[in-house]
């Protein structure tokens, strides 16, 4: 049995009690968490050319089209999580068979915040984007996090909103 062997630019990923069954991801959410961590990897080990295995599993995912646009905007906001933390932003390795099922703090954030986005749920994508941020609600996230949301579709028994509600939508 192999341990848990997060990749990661701080400890928090050893810590992670979280899991993709308890956090209630939905097969998209599972696809995106899986791009993310090897876009990941790709930034804070260069050499690995584990963005190669990001697009691969964007594209048999959701088609060649499809999927790496939903890559480009995973890569993207990955870049902007990066820059704004300075490279912490913790991961479990996704090769690793043991590990892919675990969350670490980091991962749960990201993807309660798609979650919210897919939702419409802004209050809740407020909240989170200034716990990614440490504080901060950096626009490139904001921009990067909005752009990814609206290629996925939306989570089965997603929330019902008023008519006189605005939503959220990207602005370029």
């Amino acid at each position: 049995m192999t341990a848990l062997r997060p990749v990661t630019a701080d400890i928090s990923a050893t810590r992670a009690l979280q899991t993709v069954t308890g956090l209630g991801c939905d097969q998209t959410e599972r696809g995106v968490l899986s791009v993310v961590r090897h876009f990941t990897i790709a930034n804070q080990r260069p050499r690995s050319e584990a963005w190669t295995h990001a697009f691969t599993i964007a594209t048999e995912r959701w088609g060649d089209l499809r999927g790496l646009e939903i890559a480009g905007a995973a890569a993207d906001l990955v870049q902007a999580l990066l820059a704004l933390r300075e490279g912490a932003f913790a991961v479990h390795d996704p090769l690793d068979l043991h590990a892919r099922l675990r969350l670490s703090d980091d991962e749960a954030a990201l993807l309660r915040l798609l979650r919210a986005l897919r939702q419409d749920l802004t209050p809740l994508a407020r909240e989170e984007l200034a716990g990614l941020g440490h504080g901060r609600i950096d626009p490139a996230l904001i921009t990067a996090a909005l752009r990814l949301s609206r290629l996925l579709p939306a989570p089965r028994g997603g929330s019902v909103y008023h008519a006189s509600h605005p939503g959220l939508r990207l602005v370029q």
